[in-house]
């Protein structure tokens, strides 16, 4: 969205919610929704805290600064890692779908045994005596 110079136009045509002003943004927006959802999300935990030196002059206050940069970088490589599996091709509905179509397929392995093991009763041990 370009407006050049015009950005007092463009400020009232937002506050006034002018269609020509507003089209534009939604259709930005929700083109890239998803990736401003990930944005959002990613923005709320990986804000940076800017804590002034002077407090840092604190054992107590820089042990937790420096226990916090540690969780925002594990933060960072749990996110990777969920990302990664996310795209792997693994998803929750498919495992689901193969789990139970295998279940299926055990039920209707079981019944064939039983089936078989009826017609092959076992021969008693007198029959068998010649």
């Amino acid at each position: 969205i370009q407006f050049g110079a015009d950005t007092s136009n463009f400020r009232q045509g937002l506050v006034t919610g002018s269609k020509p002003v507003i089209h534009p943004i939604l259709h930005w927006l929700l083109l890239r929704i998803n990736e401003l959802k990930k944005r959002a999300y990613l923005a709320r935990f990986l804000f940076k805290l800017e804590v002034p030196a002077e407090f840092l002059q604190d054992d107590v206050v820089a042990d937790t600064y420096h226990q916090y940069e540690e969780l925002v970088e594990s933060f960072k490589n749990y996110h990777k890692e969920c990302e990664s599996l996310k795209s792997s091709g693994f998803s929750t509905a498919e495992i689901r779908r193969d789990i139970g179509s295998m279940e299926e397929e055990k039920d209707q392995l079981i019944k064939r045994v039983d089936r078989l093991k009826k017609r092959v009763k076992p021969i008693p041990m007198e029959a068998c005596a010649v």
